[in-house]
């Protein structure tokens, strides 16, 4: 990738990563998923156990994604549902035969 592709994408991860909020949903690079219960300036915690409330602290770097913004239904829990509603589909279909 060229320098400005690089700058380019540094600039949109900094944009991302400034308005991570409490209650969202986000991912960290390692595969960890969890809902942000505080913000600090340069750190993210995390609860990633709902049963146990077990929190995580992490650099506010290590966030890859936000996948749901509070307030707001992610694309990819409507394509999840989807893909439920599919296989209930074809369960209910292999069960008829």
């Amino acid at each position: 990738t060229s320098s400005r592709a690089q700058k380019k994408e540094r600039k949109k991860k900094e944009e991302m990563l400034s308005t991570v909020a409490k209650h969202d949903k986000v991912v960290l690079g390692s595969g960890i998923i969890g809902t942000v219960a505080e913000v600090r300036s340069d750190e993210v915690v995390l609860k990633i156990d709902n049963n146990t409330g077990a929190r995580l602290t992490v650099q506010k770097a290590a966030v890859s994604s936000i996948l749901k913004k509070h307030g707001q239904a992610s694309n990819q829990e409507e394509e999840q549902s989807f893909g439920d509603e599919q296989l209930e589909a074809e369960l209910e279909t292999a069960d008829q035969r």
